[in-house]
């Protein structure tokens, strides 16, 4: 179902967002606001009209030059290194505090950055769990005593010990599909840790990590210890991930540009994290409870107009139930309300631009041409934004396209399967490993089928659980190095030194 039509004009802003709307984005660096060395900006416009709603600054080499600049001063040579655990506690402790207070206007900010729905609190109540869990770790890092196996002929005794001490300058990269929780994400851990950071968030989505920015300091994080760089990834992002000042690189994104990524970090010997893309299989057992998981294997997929990196995109269905559960989805595709995130009836927005909405359309007519049955969709939706209709292919050649790539869209590829066997040779041949979910009320099936499938995060009988920072997140193959979030990203943003006493 689309909905009626909205233009920017016609939203209900808030008066302090419309305000925020007015002012350029600037760069955050050493604690000043500022615009890029040349003067030049770059137009945000709302996925949901491709209305122009705000420009920021187009950062270049000398602005990403100047934040690792004021990152690297702020971690060498300032009171930064002398502030205690329970100090950066504190500084997180208000960041969740003032996002909770802001709560309803940071969404309607992410609204226009992203499309999402503006009632759905969720990536806001993300970013307050994240800054709250590392929060909680800033007081808790520490290192270990250990008992050395082997002595020289000459010592009796030797008192071992590990100091755990901040890896130095981070390089954040942020995605444009979870704009507000990704960029909590990346500073909680950085800060919690006595890091300091340069984060430069996507292109397309400028305006939330500006208002985050504004919130950090006014948290009490010092000049210099977090820098925002706004601009294009081919120009800033490049500059900032190659630069040797930087010691660690936390990026969440395209395997393609991960993999560039990780060619510059090769050359300064640069640690990463990589979060990058996937082609996640849902699985549904005969058995399964057919009046939720058909449900939640849609949401899987259509969430965010599929533009999550986590989309359970193919599905795999017990044969006997395959009819039955392809209808339920069916109907759902066709049932949702479609439109701007500004209207709380709304069920699914719009793709970020115009380009992605042109990629997916492309993916959609591939499959029809590949000769895959369309059940429903194909089709963008004919009304100003970038909205297309939810769609399900079946009956679709494993070496087709829309079978083995990433799309990142709502896009859903549905095939039928005998035995576990069977199913668990479909589902582990593809590139990616980084989700997957299983819907059956055998327990011995579902912990071998989790236990056989090449993925990072599994979820039984239910749609994917967002990203949560007490879970480790990442993925096999190509869908990263690493794991963030959880204890796993304080190991990544720190350094074990081992001191021997001779006693």
């Amino acid at each position: 179902m689309t909905a009626k039509y909205l233009s920017v004009a016609e939203y209900n802003l808030l008066p302090n967002v419309k305000e925020y709307l007015s002012k350029e984005l600037k760069n955050c660096i050493g604690g000043k606001w500022q615009s890029a060395v040349s003067g030049e900006t770059f137009e945000k416009k709302d996925p949901a009209t491709n209305e122009v709603v705000a420009h920021a600054s187009k950062s270049g080499i000398a602005d990403v030059d100047m934040a690792v600049t004021a990152a690297r001063r702020a971690f060498d040579n300032s009171p930064w290194k002398k502030i205690t655990g329970a100090e950066r506690q504190d500084i997180l402790l208000r960041f969740a505090d003032l996002i909770d207070k802001n709560r309803e206007e940071l969404c309607q900010i992410e609204c226009l950055d992203l499309g999402r729905p503006a009632t759905d609190p969720g990536h806001c109540m993300m970013g307050i769990n994240f800054a709250k869990y590392y929060a909680g770790l800033a007081t808790k890092i520490s290192g270990e005593t250990l008992t050395p196996m082997t002595l020289l002929p000459h010592v009796d005794q030797v008192f071992s010990y590990t100091l755990r001490q901040p890896v130095g300058v981070v390089a954040a990269v942020i995605p444009w599909n979870a704009p507000m929780p990704m960029f909590v994400s990346k500073v909680a851990p950085a800060i919690a840790t006595g890091c300091t950071m340069v984060i430069k968030p996507a292109s397309d989505t400028p305006l939330i990590a500006g208002r985050l920015m504004e919130l950090l300091q006014e948290a009490g994080v010092p000049d210099g210890v977090v820098n925002l760089i706004q601009g294009p990834g081919g120009v800033a992002g490049s500059r900032l991930v190659s630069d040797p000042r930087i010691n660690k690189i936390t990026f969440t994104g395209s395997t393609e540009v991960g993999k560039s990524i990780a060619k510059a970090a090769m050359e300064n010997l640069t640690r990463i994290s990589l979060e990058l893309g996937g082609k996640s299989p849902s699985i549904i057992f005969d058995d399964a409870d057919m009046k939720s998981a058909p449900f939640e294997a849609s949401l899987c997929v259509f969430m965010n107009c599929g533009q999550i990196c986590v989309a359970g995109s193919r599905l795999f269905i017990q044969k006997k139930r395959f009819d039955e559960v392809v209808s339920a989805i069916q109907h759902r595709a066709e049932t949702m309300k479609i439109g701007p995130g500004m209207d709380p009836e709304n069920e699914m927005g719009p793709l970020i631009n115009a380009s992605q909405k042109a990629k997916v359309l492309q993916y959609m007519q591939k499959g029809i041409d590949s000769g895959a049955r369309l059940v429903t969709g194909g089709k963008g939706i004919d009304r100003p934004g970038n909205f297309v209709k939810p769609t399900i292919f079946v009956d679709v050649d494993k070496k087709a396209a829309i079978y083995r790539e990433e799309i990142f869209g709502p896009v859903l590829i549905a095939t039928p399967f005998n035995d576990l066997e069977d199913l668990i040779t479909e589902a582990n041949d593809t590139n990616y490993g980084l989700a997957a979910n299983i819907w059956t009320k055998d327990l011995n099936n579902a912990i071998k089928t989790a236990a056989a499938v090449n993925a990072g995060m599994i979820t039984i009988n239910g749609a994917t659980l967002p990203p949560d920072p007490n879970l480790p997140f990442g993925g096999f193959k190509q869908s990263g190095i690493g794991r963030e979030n959880g204890k796993s990203a304080i190991d990544y943003h720190t350094e074990v030194k081992t001191v021997s006493i001779v006693m």
